[in-house]
């Protein structure tokens, strides 16, 4: 399936028009839970709601500048921004110390350095070979997702590295995987279909278990009795087949929506998914 055969298939449409009107809030989108870190309560309106209501905090070092922290949308997209400015350089001058550098500063920012470190000093000298066959990979303009992925890295950690390398690359993590899947959910029932389409099958991730969880549910997982959806594991091909597939459907929604407005509109409906996917169930 390429790009154009994901965008013209009718429920793809179909979902698009649906999502809109829940963006804006024309049509009320409700969601709410407890964050069980700080035991507050998040909520939000409309998606967009979910954007204007974005709060995660993150540390990270970059190169130059030190120690970054901070929790809105605005301070995370100042700190990836001069995270991106680094690792393209890095790529341009073909350095690879520097590039691991900058791609363990986003690491950090996400949370997700542990192993993902690993397999970027493993790489060492063809770090560089690695992140330019990789952005020639998933360029999400001529990919298919029948290609040929063998030897490409795909993760929670490594899908931040290439949002930063790559224009349109969303990154796909647990909670965004979980609230595409939730809002798939929605669709299906008010619209009465009892299956997923291939086309809306997103994988959602497990929830990193907490002290104060003493639910034994997944709260990632967005299934019901109905529609059962896929998890993301450690298979680098599943999670590239459902990144390909956000990157097309997040770039349309975001340019035909309220987001269009936004400095970068795909990275801002992204943060509203990352908002929503906290918890699903």
């Amino acid at each position: 399936m390429n790009r154009q055969e994901f965008l013209e298939a009718k429920v793809v449409e179909n979902f698009i028009n649906w999502l809109i009107p829940r963006i804006s809030g024309e049509i009320k989108f409700l969601h709410q839970y407890e964050n069980l870190r700080g035991k507050t309560i998040w909520n939000c309106d409309s998606i967009y709601n979910a954007y204007e209501n974005y709060n995660w905090r993150f540390n990270c070092n970059i190169p130059e500048l030190g120690k970054i922290s901070g929790s809105s949308f605005n301070e995370s997209a100042k700190a990836l921004k001069k995270i991106e400015e680094g690792l393209k350089s890095a790529l341009k001058s073909r350095n690879h110390e520097k590039i691991i550098e900058f791609s363990v500063s986003i690491l950090e920012w996400g949370g997700v350095k542990r192993t993902n470190y690993e397999k970027l000093t493993i790489m060492n000298n063809s770090v560089i070979d690695y992140f330019e066959t990789a952005i020639e990979k998933l360029n999400p303009l001529p990919i298919n997702t029948n290609n040929d992925f063998t030897g490409i890295i795909m993760n929670s950690g490594f899908t931040k590295i290439y949002s930063l390398l790559i224009d349109g690359f969303v990154i796909y993590d647990s909670r965004v995987g979980a609230a595409l899947g939730l809002l798939v959910k929605l669709f299906l029932v008010e619209n009465q279909l009892d299956f997923i389409p291939k086309e809306l099958e997103f994988a959602y991730g497990n929830a990193r278990p907490t002290k104060s969880d003493k639910s034994k549910r997944n709260r990632r997982n967005p299934s019901n009795e109905i529609f059962r959806f896929p998890v993301l594991r450690n298979d680098d091909k599943l999670h590239i087949i459902n990144n390909v597939k956000a990157n097309w459907l997040l770039k349309e929604v975001s340019e035909k929506s309220q987001f269009r407005n936004e400095l970068s509109p795909i990275r801002a409906l992204e943060s509203a998914l990352f908002m929503i996917g906290y918890s699903v169930n």
